[in-house]
C-alpha cells in the first residue's frame, strides 16, 4: 500500500501544494487571454521554484481562512517580487510577463471564501452521495487490485497499439507473431508478479511503480511505433546494415563478419565489428516476430524494447540502493531516462550503437560505489563484470571510456585498500568475468583492424583540438533549456534536475566522506571539466589523455560523456539519499518541480518530430538501397566508381587486365544489348519564383524487367538534385557529382547510366525531376533544358557477370579472353575464391576491390569470407557466457525467497 509518510506529508502541506496549483493556475491564464501576454517555461519554472523556499517552514496556528490566507501573503508577496526581479533584470523579459501576479493574489484571497462555500455544498444530499461514492469506489480499487488489472490493460493496449504500427498490413502471420509476443509478455508479468509477491508480500505499490515506469516509457518512445524512417540518414544506415545481418543469419551465416547481401554488398565490417549487440538482438528478434517485420519497424522494435529494458534496470539499481524510498529510486530513474544526454542518444544523433548499452551503465556505475564497501565489494566486481561485458557488446567506444573509468577506480583500489588474497581474487574474477563475456567484441574489433591493414587508430582519428572546438561550440547551450526540435549541439546536455543529483553527490560526499561518493564525486568532476570549456584548463586534459580515448570519442564527446555523467548523478544522488534522512518537504516540492520540468523537456525529442505510417518502408527493398559512405568508412580506399545514392550492385562488376583496368563492364554490356523504350527530355516548369525540370511524362517500369536510364547531358556542369519518385520508389543524386569520378553524373569520367526496376506485382510510374541550385539561370516555361533521356530496357541473363548469389558471392562469368573479375567486395585478409571448383588467388585491385583471375569462356566462380579461427572461437565462448549468465538470472529470479527489506513498500 501506499506509504503513510507521504499521506501525512500531503496532509500537513495541503495549503502550501494548493497555492502552488494556483500559481500554476495563474502562470497559464494570461496565455489564454492573450499569446503576447504568456509566461515562458523557463520563467514557468523560477516562479515555481522561489514561490516553494518561501513557503512558511512550520504549519500556520489554527486560525479562520481568511485570516491565515493573510499571514501566509508576505510570503507570496517576497516570491513574486524575487520573481519580478529575475524576469525583469535577468531575462529581460517585458513587463507584461509580470501579469499573472495579480491573478495569484486574487486567487488566493478568494481561496477561503471558495472552500467555505464547497463545504457547505458539501452537507447537501447530492455532496454526501458523492463521499460514499468515492469510499466505495476506494474500497473497490483496493479489493479488486487495480495494479493488475493496469498492468494487463498497459501490456495488451499499449502493445497491441505498437503493433497496429509496426504490422505491415496484409503480412502473413504478422497478427500471429504480434498475439503470441502479447501473450508472452503477459506471462512474464504473471510471474514477476508471483515473485513479488512470494519476496514482499503486499505487492501493490512496487506494482505500480513498475506499471508507471513502463507506461512513461512507452510515451517517451512511441513515436518509434512506425514502419517509416525516424531519424536523419544514420538511422537509414543503420535499419540497411540490419537487414543485411538478418538476410545472412537467415541464409545460415553465424556469425556474421562482413555485409554481403545486396544491403551491404561490398563487404563492410563497420559497424559489425565494434557494435554486435544492436545486430544480433535485432536478428534475435526477427526470428520472434517469426520473420514478418520490415527492417524499419524490426530496428524502431528493438530500440523500443531497449528503452524499456533500460529504465527498468535503472529502477533496479536504483532501488537497491534506496529500499525504503522505491518512489524516490523510481522517479531518479525516470529522470534518467528522459536526461536529454540519454534521450537525445536516440532522438538526437541516432546513435543506435550506443543506445544498446544503456541497460548496463548504471550497474557499472552502480559497482563503481560498491567496491568501496567491503559489505558490497562482491556484487561490485560482479556488477562491473558483467556491465562491462554487455559494453563491449553494445559499443566498443562506450566500452573504452567505461573501461577506463573503471581501470583507474580499480587502480586507486588497490592503493587505497591494499586488499588481501580473498578481495583480490574477488576483483579479478570480475576482471575475468568482464575478459570472457567480452572476448568476441574485442577479437572482433582486432582482427578487422588486422585484416583491413589498419593500425589501431584507422576507425578514426581525432585531435584534442578538434574535441574541443565542438565543446565550444555547445556552450553555453548545454546549461540552457533544449531547443524547440531537440536536435542541436546543445540539446545533448544533462538537464537541471540531474545537475542537482550531481550537486547532492558532491555536498554528500564532502560531508559523508564516504569512499564510494567520493569516487563518483571525482569522476562526475572530471566529466563535467571534459564537457566545458574551461580555459587553459579543458583543452590539456583532453590533450593528456591518451590517444585511443581521444578516438574512440570522435569529434562529439558529448555523445559519449553524458550518458556517463547522467548515470554518475542519478546513481550518486541515489547513494547520498540512502545515507541521509528524508529531506524536507520545500526540497520535495523542488524535486517534484524539476521532475516535471524534465518530463516537459524530453516530450520536445519526439513531440515534433515527423511519423509517416509506412511511405519510407520501401526505403529498404534491394533495388531502393544505397550503402552510403559509411560502408566505406574504416577502408583505406573508396573506389571511384562509388556513389551515395542507389546503384544496382549485379551492375557493379567487371572484367579487367592483369593491371585492374576494365575493359568489359556488367553496366556497358546491359546498355549495348538493351533496346530503348522511351526517349524524351526535360522542360521547364513553374513561374519565376519556383522553376525547375521535369521530364515530359514519367517513366513506366514493368514488374520482371530491368532499366538503365541514360542522360544525353547538354549542360553536365549544372548544380542541383535529380529526383526520382514513384508509388514504392523515391531516389536523389546530387548533380554534378554524388560519389566517385567514376560514379553515376555528369561530366568527366562520370556514368551517364542509371539502374531502375521494381519488385511489385503492378507497373509503376516514376516522375523524375531536376531542382536545379540557380533556378533563375533557366530558361521560360516550357523549354528544353539540361539533358535527354532514353529509357532502356535489358535482360540481366544476357549479361557477361550473372550473380547468382550474394550470400556468399557465387556467379557465371562469360570472358572474351583470360582475365580478372573485379568484384564489389572492398579486398581484405581472409577471403577465399574457387572458379570453376579449383582455389584461386585473391587480390586487391587499383580500386581496393577484391579480384581473381578467370579463364577464357564459361566459368563459374565463389567468393567466400574467413574470418578465422579465433573470430569463430570468441564469439561461441562469449555466447556461451551470455546463455550461462541468463540462465543463472533466470534461477535466481525464480527460486528467491528473500524477505523483504525492513520498511519497503
Amino acid at each position: 500500500m501506499p506509504h503513510h509518510g507521504v499521506a501525512e506529508a500531503l496532509r500537513r502541506h495541503r495549503d502550501d501544494l494548493i497555492d502552488l496549483a494556483l500559481l500554476w493556475l495563474s502562470l497559464q491564464a494570461p496565455g489564454w487571454i492573450d499569446d503576447r501576454m504568456g509566461v515562458p517555461a523557463v520563467a514557468q519554472v523560477v516562479a515555481m521554484l522561489a514561490a516553494a523556499f518561501c513557503l512558511p517552514r512550520k504549519p500556520a496556528p489554527p486560525l479562520a481562512p481568511g485570516r491565515r490566507a493573510l499571514a501566509r501573503l508576505p510570503g507570496k508577496l517576497l516570491a513574486l517580487a524575487g520573481s519580478a526581479a529575475v524576469f525583469l533584470l535577468w531575462f529581460g523579459f517585458p513587463a507584461r510577463s509580470l501579469a499573472f501576479a495579480p491573478v495569484w493574489i486574487g486567487l488566493l484571497l478568494g481561496r477561503p471564501p471558495a472552500e467555505a462555500a464547497v463545504r457547505r455544498a458539501a452537507r447537501w444530499p447530492w455532496g454526501a452521495r458523492l463521499r460514499a461514492a468515492g469510499a466505495a469506489a476506494q474500497r473497490l480499487s483496493r479489493g479488486c487490485r487495480l495494479d493488475l488489472f493496469a498492468g494487463a490493460a498497459l501490456i495488451v493496449g499499449g502493445g497491441g497499439w505498437i503493433a497496429s504500427k509496426l504490422v505491415t498490413p496484409g503480412m502473413p502471420g504478422g497478427w500471429t507473431a504480434a498475439g503470441l509476443g502479447l501473450a508472452g509478455l503477459l506471462i512474464v508479468y504473471a510471474l514477476a508478479l508471483r515473485r513479488a509477491a512470494r519476496r514482499q508480500g503486499d505487492s501493490y505499490a512496487e506494482n505500480l511503480r513498475w506499471i508507471a515506469l513502463a507506461a512513461g516509457a512507452g510515451w517517451l518512445l512511441h513515436r518509434y511505433a512506425t514502419r517509416a524512417q525516424y531519424g536523419t540518414d544514420d538511422a537509414r544506415w543503420y535499419a540497411t546494415m540490419l537487414a543485411d545481418f538478418r538476410a545472412q543469419i537467415r541464409a545460415g551465416v553465424l556469425p556474421v563478419s562482413i555485409g554481403q547481401s545486396p544491403w551491404q554488398f561490398n563487404g563492410a565490417v563497420f559497424s559489425f565489428r565494434i557494435a554486435p549487440a544492436y545486430h544480433y538482438l535485432g536478428a534475435l528478434l526477427d526470428q520472434l516476430t517469426l520473420r514478418t517485420l520490415e527492417p524499419y519497424a524490426l530496428q524502431h522494435l528493438l530500440l523500443l524494447g531497449i528503452g524499456a529494458v533500460a529504465l527498468f534496470s535503472a529502477y533496479a539499481c536504483l532501488a537497491s540502493l534506496l529500499p525504503e524510498r522505491r518512489w524516490t529510486a523510481a522517479a531518479l530513474a525516470w529522470l534518467w531516462l528522459v536526461c536529454p544526454g540519454v534521450a537525445g542518444i536516440v532522438f538526437n544523433t541516432d546513435l543506435y550503437m550506443t543506445w544498446t548499452t544503456l541497460p548496463a551503465v548504471p550497474w557499472i556505475v552502480l559497482g563503481w560505489v560498491r567496491i568501496w564497501s567491503e559489505s558490497e565489494e562482491p556484487a561490485g566486481w560482479l556488477n562491473l563484470g558483467l556491465g562491462l561485458g554487455w559494453a563491449w557488446w553494445g559499443h566498443t567506444p562506450m566500452a573504452v571510456w567505461l573501461s577506463f573509468f573503471t581501470g583507474t577506480l580499480g587502480a586507486a583500489w588497490l592503493a587505497a585498500r591494499r586488499p588481501g588474497p580473498v578481495r583480490l581474487a574477488r576483483a579479478a574474477g570480475g576482471a575475468a568475468l568482464c575478459l570472457g563475456l567480452a572476448a568476441f567484441p574485442a577479437a572482433s574489433y582486432l582482427t578487422a583492424i588486422r585484416r583491413i591493414g589498419l593500425g589501431p587508430q584507422g576507425f578514426s582519428a581525432t585531435s584534442p583540438g578538434t574535441i574541443y572546438y565542438f565543446v565550444q561550440q555547445a556552450f553555453p547551450s548545454v546549461l540552457l533549456p533544449v531547443s524547440a526540435r531537440g536536435r542541436q549541439l546543445g540539446d545533448f546536455q544533462l538537464g537541471w534536475a540531474l545537475w542537482a543529483g550531481l550537486a547532492l553527490t558532491a555536498a554528500q560526499a564532502v560531508r559523508s566522506r564516504r569512499a564510494g561518493l567520493v569516487a563518483l564525486a571525482t569522476i562526475g568532476g572530471l566529466v563535467v571539466l571534459l564537457l566545458t570549456p574551461v580555459p587553459h584548463l579543458t583543452y590539456p586534459i583532453w590533450r593528456m589523455l591518451p590517444a585511443f580515448i581521444r578516438d574512440a570519442t570522435t569529434n562529439w564527446a558529448m555523445n559519449r560523456l553524458y550518458l556517463i555523467l547522467a548515470s554518475v548523478a542519478a546513481v550518486g544522488a541515489a547513494a547520498a539519499l540512502g545515507g541521509a534522512g528524508r529531506p524536507a518537504p520545500r526540497w520535495a516540492l523542488v524535486a517534484t518541480a524539476l521532475l516535471l520540468w524534465s518530463t516537459r523537456e524530453a516530450g520536445k525529442f519526439s513531440r515534433l518530430a515527423p511519423i509517416d505510417d509506412g511511405s519510407d518502408a520501401a526505403q529498404m527493398l534491394p533495388e531502393n538501397t544505397a550503402i552510403t559512405r559509411n560502408a566505406y568508412v574504416v577502408f583505406p580506399k573508396i573506389p571511384a566508381y562509388f556513389s551515395e545514392g542507389v546503384v544496382n550492385p549485379a551492375l557493379e562488376n567487371r572484367l579487367t587486365d592483369a593491371d585492374g583496368r576494365p575493359f568489359l563492364t556488367n553496366a556497358d554490356a546491359a546498355a549495348v544489348a538493351a533496346r530503348t523504350v522511351w526517349i524524351g527530355g526535360f522542360r521547364v516548369v513553374g513561374d519565376s519564383g519556383d522553376r525547375f525540370l521535369e521530364l515530359g511524362k514519367p517513366l513506366r517500369l514493368e514488374p520482371g524487367w530491368s532499366y538503365l536510364v541514360e542522360f544525353d547531358y547538354q549542360s553536365p556542369k549544372w548544380a542541383g538534385v535529380l529526383q526520382l519518385s514513384g508509388p514504392s520508389l523515391f531516389r536523389q543524386y546530387a548533380m554534378p557529382d554524388y560519389g566517385g569520378p567514376a560514379s553515376f553524373g555528369a561530366g568527366g569520367e562520370h556514368s551517364r547510366l542509371l539502374p531502375l526496376s521494381t519488385s511489385g506485382a503492378q507497373p509503376e510510374n516514376i516522375r523524375v525531376r531536376f531542382l536545379p541550385k540557380n533556378p533563375e539561370a533557366l530558361p521560360g516555361p516550357g523549354l528544353p533544358a539540361w539533358a535527354t533521356v532514353r529509357l532502356l530496357a535489358y535482360d540481366p541473363s544476357h549479361l557477361p557477370i550473372r550473380v547468382a548469389s550474394w550470400v556468399p558471392y557465387r556467379a557465371w562469368v562469360s570472358s572474351p579472353r583470360a582475365s580478372w573479375l573485379e568484384t564489389p567486395r572492398v579486398f581484405q585478409q581472409g577471403y577465399r575464391a574457387k572458379v570453376n571448383g579449383a582455389p584461386s588467388p585473391v587480390r586487391g585491385s587499383p580500386q581496393g576491390l577484391a579480384m581473381l583471375p578467370v579463364p577464357r569462356g564459361e566459368s563459374t566462380v565463389e567468393l567466400r569470407y574467413d574470418p578465422g579461427a579465433l573470430y569463430v572461437a570468441a564469439f561461441w565462448f562469449s555466447l556461451t557466457g551470455w546463455i550461462a549468465v541468463a540462465g543463472w538470472g533466470a534461477w535466481r529470479a525464480l527460486s528467491s525467497r528473500r524477505p523483504p527489506p525492513a520498511g519497503s513498500v
